[in-house]
């Protein structure tokens, strides 16, 4: 199962995503981190270090409704952070991160470059400290790899001129083990390769 949560906020109007995503609504002013939503059964809540201000479009999204979405902070080295959950939220295996950043208010990209990472217990894994937005596709994928009890989150934070740090939305997908007889016919695959050299 993939688990979409579109980071946002509100001012007070209904919150605007894409179909099929679950928005995190953050509502405009915020006092301090904390608000959260639930899906399948992980608590995702968004935060920065100086209380992110959150907003969310209304009316017309631009490009889309799920990057026309986003949390923001602004100013030099901020950071929107994602938490998956606490300590042991997220089962043991290899999980799969796709992320947006796009900021349609930006007409240059090189003043909305973007660090991405994650945090295992809040110590930082650097994915990338070049990510360009992207008005449709995800900015930034990869994947990490949880041991089922540790607490992790995702980050984008800002690494340019613009001192803007945008988050639009994440992906998170559990990437199912293959299994014995997938293994085992692979590994036949594999010494047959062998055996023809």
């Amino acid at each position: 199962d993939s688990t979409r949560t579109s980071g946002t906020a509100t001012t007070g109007a209904p919150v605007s995503t894409e179909v099929g995503w679950t928005s995190l609504d953050a509502t405009e002013p915020v006092a301090s981190n904390g608000a959260s939503v639930t899906i399948d059964g992980v608590v995702f809540s968004i935060g920065s270090a100086d209380s992110s201000r959150y907003r969310g479009t209304v009316g017309s999204p631009n490009p889309n409704a799920l990057t026309g979405d986003f949390a923001f902070d602004d100013g030099d080295g901020q950071a929107i952070l994602l938490f998956f959950g606490g300590a042991g939220s997220l089962q043991a295996g290899t999980w799969q991160v796709d992320a947006w950043n796009w900021d349609a208010g930006v007409t240059s990209f090189e003043t909305n470059i973007q660090i991405a990472g994650f945090r295992t217990n809040t110590v930082e894994t650097i994915v990338s400290t070049n990510v360009v937005p992207h008005p449709t596709d995800s900015a930034v994928s990869f994947t990490f790899v949880s041991d089922g009890v540790s607490a992790y989150d995702f980050f984008f934070r800002d690494n340019s001129a613009g001192n803007r740090t945008r988050l639009n939305a994440v992906r998170l997908e559990l990437i199912p083990e293959p299994t014995l007889p997938a293994l085992l016919a692979l590994g036949g695959f594999i010494l047959g390769a062998r055996r023809r050299r």
